[in-house]
């Protein structure tokens, strides 16, 4: 498959700053630390990890909304960062997590679905109203509903507003922060299905960050886990959750119920708290949390390297190892 984004140690960080003036105090917040993927075209590529571990940030980054403190990120070969072409806004879309808070409640579908139609001056009169019947028309949704507002529909209604909206300038990339997880469950596999369906239809890549490791097995080909800012395990779906290499990533997977209430399943909670990502150590970020940490760990950050083919892990232990 061909590349079309790399990240290449990307990192992100943030002042810290005290007081009610704002003041610096010198530190910062190590939000995305040295980030290095690539995705491919046409594939689904996975971030996963807990609250704050700087998926979002990624994301943000990819999409220009943040510049970063230091790295580059590489679309189709060139650096986003120094491609002053509005056309790379259009080419990268985001499909957000709560679809009634990313939608205008004084807007119309219509209007909705037309607004990046307006914005990149692509089409206007009779052909935009065409072109927007038929997004509405592949997301799902019935020409009747064109000048509903959102509070009318129900909550999967409207994520395909959204996505609706994600495909009216035609996008190579869609990033989708959580997209499902504030949809009941019948709703989240119709949704599920729908951008599988388009993936196919439009040779579209997506970038899937999700907490929810049953959705990312689904629908992911390749997987990141991101620890406190970190890549720490990087590898093709299946093999990453039948044999993880990270004692994060193992304990990630395994907190991933079973739907069968007959089966029993041995569950390793985690313990400690997560460090702070204000001036992180330089060693294991893990450390305190890993009941395989031994003395180095403790010394020594160790660094993303490959243990097999296509199989990434930051551990100076991993599991094939133990």
């Amino acid at each position: 498959m061909n590349e079309i984004l790399r990240l290449e140690n990307l990192t992100k960080k943030f002042p810290v700053q005290m007081g009610i003036f704002g003041t610096r105090s010198g530190s910062f917040i190590h939000a995305v630390d040295n980030v290095n993927f690539t995705v491919n075209k046409g594939e689904t590529f996975g971030l996963v990890g807990e609250s704050g571990c700087g998926k979002t940030t990624v994301a943000k980054l990819i999409l220009k909304l943040l510049f970063p403190t230091s790295g580059r990120i590489l679309f189709d070969g060139k650096d986003i960062f120094r491609n002053k072409k509005t056309q790379m806004r259009r080419r990268i879309q985001l499909i957000f997590q709560d679809p009634y808070s990313s939608l205008n409640p004084r807007m119309t579908v219509y209007d909705i679905i037309g607004e990046p139609l307006d914005i990149h001056k692509l089409i206007k009169g009779k052909k935009k109203k065409k072109r927007i019947l038929q997004l509405m028309e592949t997301v799902g949704l019935a020409p009747f509903h064109l000048y509903r507002y959102p509070h009318e529909f129900s909550g999967g209604q409207r994520q395909r507003v959204v996505i609706a909206r994600a495909l009216a300038v035609e996008p190579d990339i869609l990033i989708m922060d959580e997209p499902v997880s504030a949809l009941d469950v019948s709703v989240r596999a119709q949704v599920l299905n729908l951008l599988e369906k388009l993936q196919k239809e439009f040779a579209l890549t997506y970038i899937f960050i999700s907490h929810d490791l049953s959705v990312v097995r689904h629908v992911c080909n390749r997987v990141g886990v991101m620890y406190l800012g970190q890549i720490v395990e990087l590898g093709e779906i299946n093999d990453l959750f039948d044999y993880p290499q990270h004692p994060y990533a193992e304990a990630l997977i395994a907190s991933v119920p079973i739907p069968d209430p007959r089966t029993k399943k041995k569950r390793e909670l985690l313990t400690g708290e997560v460090p702070t990502p204000i001036d992180p150590p330089k060693c294991c970020r893990f450390v305190k949390r890993c009941k395989y940490a031994q003395e180095k760990c403790s010394r020594e950050e160790p660094p993303l390297e490959e243990i097999r083919k296509n199989h990434w892990t930051a551990c100076f232990y991993p599991t094939d190892s133990r």
